[in-house]
């Protein structure tokens, strides 16, 4: 158990959406764990808060606890209350890979999409707090806000980083001047470390307690790369990437595949959010 010994109320709480399923009461567990790891306060949604806060209570008997009846549904109220917040969580009930090709859960899809702060999808109790730190890295610059993010959140629970870009196809101009004809899978590689260590340049130097890692991987599937990854971390990092305009893609399309199907927490980061508080 975390020591609860340090927990403060912080100005912004870590809020989570709760229902009365499993699902529901594993995010309320990791809300309260992250709450901690933090040293905020916990702000709780449901419409009865009060079994999920009865089984906090058990872990994390000191930690500060705001309660707030929602009746109906959570999403609206879990976007509202991110502007003021540190982290949002939402459960998600949906399975792992292997299962049938569901549409993920809609709360969590609309909270991440609209949030103002990082949005926790968990996996269904998956959580640990052992493992690195992945950071989703594409081809487009990251913005900072969600490179430092994943940074404080390696350094807070004393794991490395991991920066991961999964590529599908020959590099483009975006990555080399490789001749696809005489095309070398080394030198592609090569490539890409390069992109993962630009991407990551001068954070470490900002951050020197956290080992920082970077893996290339070649598959044409990237959501299923990254979910296979996801398997051996203690949260996964990546981009909200908004699609405003576009009927039907609030978030980018990797992203979208990951909720509910990641098996380890997954952090979805507004590009501009209230982080860090």
């Amino acid at each position: 158990m975390l020591g609860d010994r340090h927990v403060g109320s912080g100005s912004r709480p870590v809020v989570v959406g709760v229902d009365d399923s499993a699902a529901g009461l594993a995010a309320a567990r990791l809300a309260a764990a992250e709450a901690v790891l933090h040293r905020r306060s916990l702000r709780l949604l449901a419409a009865d808060p009060e079994p999920a806060v009865g089984a906090i209570r058990d872990d994390h008997p000191a930690l500060p606890i705001e309660r707030e009846t929602v009746p109906g549904d959570l999403a609206d109220a879990l976007v509202e209350r991110s502007r003021a917040a540190h982290l949002v969580v939402v459960a998600t009930g949906a399975a792992g890979i292997g299962s049938s090709p569901q549409v993920a859960d809609p709360i969590g899809v609309r909270v991440a999409a609209h949030a103002g702060c990082p949005v926790i999808i968990d996996p269904a109790g998956r959580a640990a707090l052992t493992g690195p730190v992945l950071l989703g890295i594409d081809e487009e610059a990251e913005e900072p806000t969600v490179v430092e993010y994943a940074f404080a959140e390696a350094l807070v629970r004393g794991v490395p980083l991991c920066g991961v870009h999964i590529w599908a196809g020959l590099p483009g101009e975006a990555l080399s001047t490789l001749d696809p004809f005489a095309y070398d899978a080394r030198a592609a590689d090569d490539d890409v470390d390069r992109l993962l260590a630009e991407a990551l340049a001068g954070w470490a130097s900002r951050y020197p307690d956290v080992p920082v890692q970077r893996r290339a991987v070649h598959n044409p599937n990237t959501a299923h790369a990254m979910i296979e990854l996801s398997t051996d971390a203690a949260l996964m990092v990546v981009s909200a990437r908004r699609h405003a305009g576009l009927s039907g893609m609030l978030l980018g399309s990797v992203t979208g595949a990951l909720i509910g199907r990641a098996r380890c927490p997954l952090a979805i980061v507004p590009a501009r959010c209230v982080w860090p508080g």
